[in-house]
């Protein structure tokens, strides 16, 4: 594929995914800024703060993966070159980037943090996707070999051609439809906090789907460590779902 390879030195880093991970952020932020202004928020610079603060803190977030898993050896600059090549996780990212959100509207004094996440929510499959085209281009998150009608001529991370789950594509095609959803039904919610618990969701079931295509190793029985992820997410989600659930009777 197309891994934007550059040479530095002995090293070779793939800057596909770092590339489009910033165009992600970049369309994000102008699809966000008119967004942010027809919602209502005050002050335009808390949002510029936001999407300044998202760029480093999705790069912190792949850089104490890579670590903590011990990914490219315990030298800080192996673990540069790898993150900057394959680290990112978008689990990671997404749930960082929220808790940011929440803390920008509690330090704000916000009434509520549900329409400020509610509001990042929307937006982040959008970014996502774009992202996954990246990943297509760098040949990581890449599918399992199959000889099904779903196989897809493509790399994996070390350039071996075969025909695979094209999980890339499922993945970037999975992000802009719900990207598509959830903006449709933006205006549709009964309370702050919803839309966020609903991306969440369907997120984690598309994320525990397509990552059971992808080449990844297992930590329990047949599942991955994303697959485990995920299905945490989607667990804790539904507690808080049904949490509100309650709430919201006790006050009626």
């Amino acid at each position: 594929m197309f891994p934007l390879l550059v040479d530095i030195g002995e090293s070779q880093w793939r800057l596909s995914s770092l590339v489009f991970m910033i165009l992600g952020l970049i369309v994000g932020a102008a699809v966000g800024s008119r967004e942010y202004k027809r919602l209502g928020f005050n002050g335009k610079n808390r949002n510029q703060l936001y999407w300044t603060l998202a760029l480093p803190l999705v790069f912190l977030i792949s850089m104490c993966t890579a670590f903590a898993f011990n990914i490219g050896g315990w030298n800080i600059f192996e673990n540069l070159e790898y993150t900057l090549s394959f680290g990112f996780s978008s689990i990671g990212a997404i749930l960082g980037v929220l808790f940011l959100g929440y803390v920008q509207s509690k330090l704000f004094k916000e009434p509520t943090a549900g329409k400020r996440l509610d509001f990042i929510s929307s937006i982040l499959p959008l970014s996502l996707g774009i992202y996954r085209i990246g990943c297509l281009l760098n040949g990581c998150c890449y599918g399992e070999v199959t000889s099904g009608i779903l196989g897809v001529y493509l790399p994996d991370v070390y350039g071996v051609w075969a025909y695979r789950y094209p999980t890339q594509i499922l993945l970037m095609l999975f992000d802009f439809g719900l990207f598509y959803w959830l903006w449709q039904r933006r205006d549709k919610q009964t309370f702050d906090g919803k839309l966020t618990l609903t991306f969440l969701a369907l997120f984690s079931i598309g994320r525990f789907l397509i990552d059971g295509l992808r080449h990844l190793p297992a930590a329990l029985g047949p599942l991955s460590l994303l697959q485990l992820a995920s299905f945490c997410i989607f667990a804790i989600t539904l507690y808080i779902a049904y949490e509100f659930r309650n709430e919201k009777r006790l006050m009626l």
